[in-house]
């Protein structure tokens, strides 16, 4: 499967994939926090998956702000995007677990 875009679901069979094996809750993780990690967890959340976000297990580039404060920042702003359904879940990856 190759990645197109920031969003892990554009226009690739991602979605495909996670339906054949039964995968409703994909987790999140990698660089570039502030893009493709942002952007892969907000299209699954609209595309109505349980989404998890590796609160740890994501960085960025050294940039205009520290890496540090990106990751805080998104770990914050990702746990609050308002949804009616549901949450995007941000832990700590060893506390990761399925129902």
């Amino acid at each position: 499967m190759e990645k197109r875009a920031a969003d892990g679901f554009y226009r690739n069979d991602l979605a495909a994939v996670l339906e054949r094996l039964g995968a409703r809750h994909p987790v999140i993780c990698g660089l570039q926090t502030e893009i493709c990690v942002d952007s892969t967890a907000r299209a699954a959340l609209s595309r109505d998956y349980a989404v998890t976000v590796a609160a740890d297990a994501h960085t960025t580039e050294d940039g205009p702000t520290p890496p540090a404060v990106v990751v805080a920042h998104h770990n914050w702003a990702l746990a609050n995007v308002a949804h009616p359904d549901r949450r995007i879940q941000v832990v700590p990856a060893a506390g990761i677990s399925f129902p």
